[in-house]
């Protein structure tokens, strides 16, 4: 992963699948985007810290891993994060380039796709637009036809999408089967699995969680350490 931002240990795949779009004509206009996520979805994170706009942050941070252990409340804070803008200017040319299992790359239409689709749900839900990037390339590159992973106990559950979903539907590759182009209305859905969760059970009583659900789920001094927490549980 080529993330230059200063949160580590993005360990987050407890995500269970938002409701099905049917909107056929989203576009990659941030504000039609918006629209209809904020008609469908009313799931928020609980701050009263405003969310960042996409040019808060550092304009530059040393490309190195850190590793972070004890309380999170002591780790670094929002304001040592780099920029979203420059987070994603870093990450774009390599977001859907290395694909596992030889699928395709993204074109550009899918990422610039993806980066409205930030936008639009981060304004929905007010979750930090570094934190749902970062947690995209944790799980999938960004690849928008990322290969669905199973897991095993109790009994083969479907993790599908961007945030590789729990027990989700929207995804661009079914067993194999690849969408190519990936519709925008696909990929919206993968992230809208990812962040905005109904933290539903599942047909054998499991559930997963969202970002907003797992951010709302923490305490913290900062708002950082609730981000910081919530990608560990």
């Amino acid at each position: 992963m080529h993330t230059s931002i200063l949160i580590t240990a993005l360990v987050v795949s407890r995500y269970v699948c938002a409701a099905t779009i049917q909107n056929n004509h989203i576009e990659r206009d941030v504000s039609a985007i918006s629209v209809d996520i904020a008609e469908m979805f009313s799931a928020k994170i609980n701050s009263t810290i405003p969310l960042a706009s996409p040019t808060d942050g550092l304009l530059y941070v040393p490309d190195r891993y850190l590793m972070y252990s004890g309380n999170p409340d002591s780790w670094p804070t929002m304001d040592s994060w780099l920029s979203f803008e420059k987070m994603w200017s870093r990450n774009e040319p390599f977001i859907g380039q290395s694909c596992a299992n030889n699928v395709e790359s993204n074109t550009a239409d899918e990422t610039a796709t993806i980066l409205a689709g930030i936008h639009a749900i981060a304004t929905s839900s007010g979750v930090d637009r570094r934190y749902i990037l970062a947690v995209m390339l944790q799980e999938s590159d960004g690849c928008v036809r990322v290969p669905t992973t199973v897991s095993q106990a109790p009994v083969p559950i479907s993790n599908r999408g961007l945030f590789q979903s729990y027990n989700c539907t929207g995804t661009c590759n079914d067993n194999g089967k690849l969408k190519t182009p990936c519709p925008s209305t696909r990929i919206i859905q993968m992230m809208v699995d990812g962040v905005v969760s109904l933290d539903t059970d599942d047909s054998y009583g499991r559930t997963g969680n969202g970002l907003v659900q797992a951010f709302n789920h923490m305490n913290g001094t900062t708002k950082a350490a609730r981000y910081y927490r919530a990608a560990r549980w």
